[in-house]
């Protein structure tokens, strides 16, 4: 049943931010993830370089990402990519 309380449907659609605690946990959880069970990849040139790098191809497709190489790419990475229109 609806809750017709005006003050609770506010509540509910109020945007709330995470916290930087947050933001970290879910980081954090995301490199566990890539690093035991992994990712699909399905490009078969970026399988290849990324087992180059160090990561392990546990299926035809499945790639695991060790957290050290996710840093490294990080600190690599340009911060900002700039994305224009296609049809400027």
């Amino acid at each position: 049943m609806p809750d017709h309380d005006p003050q609770t449907r506010l509540r509910a659609g109020r945007l709330t931010y995470l916290s930087e605690a947050d933001k970290q946990a879910i980081y954090e959880a995301a490199l566990d993830i890539i690093a035991s069970i992994g990712m699909r990849v399905h490009h078969e040139g970026a399988r290849e370089l990324l087992r180059d790098a160090g990561c392990t191809v546990t299926d035809t497709d499945l790639v695991c990402i060790p957290r050290e190489l996710v840093g490294q790419a990080r600190t690599t990475a340009p911060h900002m990519i700039e994305v224009y229109e296609r049809r400027a």
